[in-house]
Formats: structure tokens, C-alpha cells, sequence
């Protein structure tokens, strides 16, 4: 996948479900891509993607420690809630189902 295709789903993942969110994008390089959704004060979602290597990471972040991820270093796995260093293996996730699955784990953290 091109940096540029990721980035173009990314957006429309984001406009769906982030409509009223600050968002901002950064092209590292052609090929390397990063956006961040501001969610609250002190919550956001960093997504990152790497068009050489085909690295994609998916993180929540609260009071600057990721509390849920999603990337493919060493393969496709997910960071829990409350468990953030772990490792669960997944199938690889679509930039739509990583964000829906990012949005439920900051419902569930919003809550607690």
C-alpha cells in the first residue's frame, strides 16, 4: 500500500468517526505518514504508517503513556486495556476497524 492510500483512508476513517475532533497530518516523507487526533485534554490517537516497510501503528495515548495499540511489528497484534505491553496476536485490521477499535477502548478508559 502507498503512504498516500493509507493517509487518504485514515482521513475518511477520521471525518466518520472524529468529525468534531482537532486532527492534524504530517508527511515525514513521501513514503512515512502520521496523523493525531486530539480526543480530549489530555487524550489523543496517534496513527503512523511507513510505506517502505509497511509499518502501521495505531496508538492511544492518555497523560502521555499508550494505554491501547494496534501495529504489525513482528506481526499483527493488539496492546489491551490495562495491559499495554502486552502482546495479542490479531488479524490484520483495516485503518476503519483499527479506529473503531481504538474509539471503543477510550469509551471504556472515559468510563472507568
Amino acid at each position: 500500500m502507498k503512504a498516500s492510500d493509507w493517509l487518504r483512508a485514515i482521513n475518511a476513517a477520521c471525518e466518520k468517526h472524529f468529525p468534531d475532533k482537532p486532527r492534524r497530518q504530517e508527511v515525514l516523507r513521501e513514503t512515512r505518514v502520521k496523523v493525531r487526533v486530539e480526543i480530549g485534554p489530555t487524550m489523543f490517537a496517534d496513527f503512523f504508517f511507513r510505506e517502505e516497510t509497511g509499518r502501521t501503528d495505531y496508538a492511544l495515548i492518555v497523560s502521555g503513556q499508550r494505554q491501547y495499540g494496534l501495529d504489525n511489528l513482528g506481526g499483527w497484534h493488539e496492546h489491551p486495556v490495562g495491559k499495554p505491553d502486552t502482546h495479542v496476536p490479531i488479524d490484520p485490521p483495516s485503518p476503519e476497524d483499527a479506529i473503531r477499535q481504538l474509539l471503543a477502548a477510550a469509551s471504556h478508559l472515559a468510563s472507568s
